[in-house]
């Protein structure tokens, strides 16, 4: 009786041992994570969150936009801050995020600009403490649950587009690809890298420019959604090259000037897009204030060096009249 009994025990602790290992499993494969394309008009900014830990890929033009909404989410603590390239419709917001979060590590490319924002945001960084890491493909990181690989740049380039940094974040068995404002030379050299940039969704590079997104990308990626950050724009993004080559490849497309702020949901094992989750006011481009002069053709921001004298106006009448932006304060 004795020896039923003990059987009889080591097969339940043999059975509990077996219910505990396959509970593990699915909740190791059932972790979610999200990804937050932040409505920031013209420009990018992205959010991810996994398992309390937050990275951030850019931080839009305007200077408290993305730092509202961070407030929303009730985030204190960046673990990462990724800015691809010194641009301001990608670095603008980044400075009101290093003056009021606490920053793991910031992660930016090797190349600097003569812009008054890129310097302000290097003098916000150094009043912190903080040190930048430069790229290095292939470099992995973890983030939460999920982690993310580093696929460029790949070479050193003489200009800001194809300097982006560019990443591949995973989560389980799904994944999500950023290539920043990469262009096409910079774009050939991440597919020739030999890393591995399927995905499920893929970012278009420079909010849907024809410069970026090439069919060989789209066939590397064999993505099931595609995510365009745009805002009204003089530019003529997204293009329409760009939206009938992503149709015609059968990608579903999301845009934030459509949608606003679109959200991306993984639980390790599918995604699951939402395109209006969060009431957030998009940015509108009578509300930007920008300056000109008597006799000039292009728009500035308030402090261009360029600037001499200034009459202000809105975003929105500039464009209406075909001004385009300085290169020195809107490069």
């Amino acid at each position: 009786m004795k020896s039923i009994k003990r059987v009889s025990a080591l097969l339940l602790i043999f059975a509990i041992a077996i219910v505990s290992v396959f509970s593990i499993q699915v909740f190791a494969s059932s972790n979610t994570m999200k990804v937050h394309y932040i409505d920031v008009g013209q420009g990018d900014a992205v959010l991810i969150e996994s398992n309390s830990k937050y990275m951030l890929i850019d931080a839009g033009r305007e200077k408290n936009t993305v730092a509202d909404y961070l407030k929303k989410q009730k985030i204190k603590k960046l673990d990462y801050l990724i800015l691809t390239h010194p641009d301001a419709d990608h670095i603008g917001g980044s400075i009101s995020i290093v003056n009021n979060y606490t920053i793991g590590k910031i992660i930016m490319p090797n190349k600097s600009h003569t812009s008054k924002t890129y310097e302000n945001l290097l003098l916000a960084i150094k009043k912190k403490g903080l040190k930048i890491t430069k790229p290095k493909v292939g470099t992995e990181y973890e983030i939460g649950d999920a982690e993310f690989t580093i696929i460029a740049p790949n070479k050193t380039y003489s200009d800001n587009n194809n300097s982006s940094i560019g990443l591949k974040l995973e989560n389980g068995d799904t994944s999500f690809l950023f290539v920043g404002d990469a262009e096409e030379k910079a774009i050939n050299d991440i597919i020739k890298n030999k890393i591995d940039i399927s995905a499920d969704v893929l970012m278009v590079g420079h909010h849907g420019s024809d410069s970026s997104t090439t069919e060989e990308l789209i066939d590397a990626v064999d993505p099931d959604s595609a995510v365009i950050s745009v805002g009204k724009n003089n530019y003529g993004h997204p293009t329409d090259s760009v939206l009938d080559m992503l149709s015609n490849h059968g990608v579903d497309i999301y845009r934030t000037d459509e949608s606003r702020t679109i959200i991306a949901t993984s639980n390790g094992k599918s995604v699951a897009i939402d395109a209006d989750i969060f009431e957030h006011e998009a940015i509108e481009n009578d509300s930007q204030i920008v300056y000109v002069t008597k006799t000039g053709k292009k728009y500035h921001r308030e402090n261009c060096s360029a600037l001499k004298s200034k009459i202000e106006t809105t975003l929105d009448d500039v464009l209406s009249k075909g001004l385009t932006p300085c290169e020195i304060c809107n490069p």
